[in-house]
């Protein structure tokens, strides 16, 4: 049993638990060839969403500002659940910034960085989220719009790479740093957007298995084989 820092002592992990991490550490394996930085999505849902956004102790995050410099940000912690079925019921937690900012500068001109509720709004529904939403103006709830197995989305996760034995987390999840690094549509939300006229997509690709989708990353050389000398990946 392991102590985790700042929370005391870790509750162990089940034999369950034990089986389904040690399957999802092959699955990553499989889908990043041991890059670190490397991302790829799994079928999942977002669990829990909560936080005060008018709270001003509620945690902040520093977001890119127009122009230069960074902007204090509030943030709704987000609880990400996997529904794969060879590691369903996995776990992770999120910093989502409380925003549904579209990226649309206001001299023009768009910036790739969107509002974390914007991401969650886009995957959950297959549409962007309205006007007013994105104005600040429009109304939500957090866990009846966007929380349940009811609204599946596809969970992006980034593996950063292999816990070193000395750590003090060794031992739990696989051994893995994997963290959630954002949401997209699921397939199903895809599809039903398009419609699903046969003769009219006759030709068309069928739609893969939303078991994994390989996202190319932007830095490391660093692979899982390098730091694999003392925990062989199929123990």
């Amino acid at each position: 049993m392991k102590a985790m820092s700042g929370s005391g002592t870790a509750p162990e992990e089940t034999p369950e638990q034990k089986a389904k991490w040690k399957a999802f550490r092959q699955f990553v394996r499989q889908q990043t060839s041991g890059v670190v930085d490397k991302t790829f999505t799994i079928p999942g849902y977002i669990k829990q969403l909560t936080g005060d956004p008018e709270n001003p102790d509620m945690p902040r995050i520093n977001v890119p500002k127009e122009g230069s410099g960074f902007k204090p940000r509030p943030v709704l912690d987000a609880v990400v659940v996997s529904t794969d079925p060879r590691f369903p019921g996995l776990e992770w937690k999120k910093a989502v910034g409380f925003s549904f900012f579209d990226g649309k500068k206001r001299g023009g001109g768009t910036s790739p960085n969107k509002g974390g509720m914007y991401g969650v709004h886009l995957a959950v529904t297959g549409n962007p989220p309205s006007q007013a939403l994105i104005d600040g103006r429009g109304e939500f709830d957090p866990t009846d719009d966007y929380c349940g197995a009811d609204k599946p989305v596809m969970l992006r996760l980034i593996f950063k790479g292999q816990v070193e034995e000395d750590s003090q987390y060794y031992g739990r999840r696989g051994n893995l740093a994997v963290f959630p690094d954002g949401f997209e549509p699921h397939p199903d939300k895809m599809a039903a957007a398009w419609g699903d006229d046969d003769e009219e997509d006759e030709g068309f690709p069928t739609t893969p298995e939303p078991s994994a989708k390989i996202v190319d990353a932007k830095s490391s050389a660093s692979t899982i084989d390098d730091l694999d000398e003392k925990e062989p990946w199929d123990e």
